[in-house]
């Protein structure tokens, strides 16, 4: 009962930190914020206390003699997993950084603002890693919902996704036609805002109000990247290429390297398809779970109560599915949360070959995987490079990312390191974004003056490394899901079917 309570509380604790970081970072006036730093770190306690208790009833219960059930061992790493999220969620609450100024400086100045600003939300490791945990500690229960609602909703998921993949389809091909028709307008001088509205003659409602608007910022003074930004017409990641390329006079030459860029994303594999293998294996996991768990919940205890009547010894292998059953009825809600946590890694793979790493509004979660954001950032850098200006001072551009500002605190943190006397190559690599061997050919990329040529060649072979990967296992699933499937069915339908022969045969 205890293990209940506690379990049904972090998510309210999570919750809390979420808010107290939040007006701890935004809060106004600005001495309030003061507060609630106070109010994070009680609860930061709190959590530290919470996720001792849980690793303390993990050693009790490991050396009791329920220790050896499968209830156990099915739900010991969960109860291992929440304690220790619990426990340095809370310890990280005693690390983030003052976002409020000190009593003997002046709370007007700029800079005094700028440091305080909300940008400083995930700025800091620490701040990250503690709205990480909180993330995890709120909206874990949902785990335990997922297959409940996977089972009923199957095939609307599977519309969903196949609509969503249409979509994005069609939003790609829009935005390679867009990004060739300003490469060839900018190569020619031609005014980008009435090529704007002639692209919008043939479009629907929203897209051309859109496309009309992008010309009339243009035409009040507005740059390319802030237009298209304002708008949303292109990528966050493509925008920020062009942003950096604005002013030095290439802007054609990046222009058309990243409409070569998305048009072959067209064409390759892991677009719509490996969206679409990842959906039927997520079905086919969902149905399978669905089915399964109904058995052994309902039909398999009813099964053994029959038999036992008989008073006739069982098969070994329908001994095993009824204690599999006596398992999977005393650890339902463990089993369920296994279910949903592998039903939502694929849902999140799917959403990443479907609508693109760059284009996910996650930044809290997508602060953990660096090396992903390899190839937006090598690119941005080459664009830099090809221009011939100072990184770091350029850099500072790319720090308003939309959508990631997890991504602009590292722009930010390179460019300062940069400035500091840092190589690019020891920058990047102590942002976690390259590997040593990557670290080296960019040093060596520095060291001889072909930084634009490594970083674009790197970039492009990142990129497709992850395209050949996504596929080969997308390739993969397929048959390892149909092998677990037919061999799932088979040992049910074996161990039903045995005693039903064997008591014919002992009656005959």
């Amino acid at each position: 009962m205890e293990i209940i309570v506690l379990t049904l509380l972090l998510p309210f604790l999570g919750k809390g930190m979420l808010l107290c970081d939040s007006y701890r970072q935004t809060g106004l006036p600005m001495q309030s914020r003061r507060f609630w730093a106070t109010a994070l770190r009680f609860l930061g306690c709190l959590s530290v206390l919470v996720g001792v208790v849980f690793m303390l009833c993990v050693v009790v219960f490991l050396v009791s003699f329920h220790a050896r059930t499968w209830s156990f061992i099915s739900g010991f790493p969960l109860l291992v997993g929440l304690g220790l999220i619990a426990i340095l969620t809370g310890v990280k609450t005693f690390h983030v950084p003052q976002s409020w100024p000190r009593d003997d400086e002046d709370w007007d100045a700029g800079e005094v603002i700028d440091r305080c600003s909300p940008l400083s939300l995930l700025s800091d490791p620490h701040a990250a890693h503690l709205r990480s945990g909180a993330w995890v500690m709120t909206l874990y229960p949902l785990l335990f919902v997922i297959p409940i609602l996977g089972v009923f909703g199957i095939f609307l998921l599977i519309i969903m996704a196949m609509v969503l993949t249409s979509i994005v389809q069609s939003r790609r091909s829009f935005q390679s036609q867009l990004l060739w028709l300003m490469t060839i307008a900018t190569r020619n001088k031609l005014p980008l805002a009435d090529e704007f509205r002639s692209l919008a003659a043939d479009r629907g409602v929203k897209l051309k109000k859109r496309l009309q608007q992008a010309a009339k910022n243009l035409e009040a003074g507005d740059t390319l990247s802030i237009a298209l930004e304002r708008q949303g017409l292109l990528p966050a990641s493509t925008v920020a290429a062009i942003r950096v390329s604005e002013g030095g006079g290439r802007l054609d030459e990046t222009l058309r390297r990243l409409a070569t860029q998305t048009t072959d994303r067209l064409k390759v594999f892991n677009i719509s398809q490996v969206g679409e293998v990842l959906t039927q294996v997520m079905a086919l996991l969902m149905v399978g779970t669905g089915i399964v768990g109904f058995l052994m919940y309902f039909i398999i205890p009813k099964f053994k109560y029959i038999f036992e009547g008989f008073h006739s010894e069982l098969p070994a292998s329908t001994q095993m599915l009824i204690n599999l059953s006596d398992q999977v009825v005393l650890g339902s809600s463990q089993m369920l949360f296994w279910a949903g946590l592998a039903i939502s890694l694929l849902i999140w793979h799917t959403l990443r070959h479907i609508i693109g790493w760059s284009s996910l509004p996650f930044p809290t979660l997508m602060h953990w995987f660096p090396k992903r954001d390899a190839p937006e950032v090598l690119r941005a850098l080459g664009g830099i490079a090809r221009e011939g200006v100072s990184i770091p001072h350029k850099l500072l551009l790319l720090v308003d990312r939309p959508g990631r500002p997890d991504l602009g605190a590292r722009y930010q943190r390179i460019s300062q390191a940069m400035s500091a006397g840092e190589t690019l190559s020891n920058a990047l690599f102590g942002e976690g974004i390259l590997t040593p061997i990557q670290r080296e050919a960019v040093a060596a990329g520095e060291r001889g003056g072909n930084l634009e040529f490594v970083l674009f060649s790197m970039a492009d072979a990142l990129e497709q490394h992850e395209y050949r990967r996504g596929a080969y296992w997308a390739e993969l699933l397929k048959p390892i899901a149909a092998v677990v499937c037919g061999l799932v069915t088979a040992f049910i339908v074996i161990s039903l079917f045995m005693p039903l022969v064997k008591l014919l045969n002992d009656l005959s």
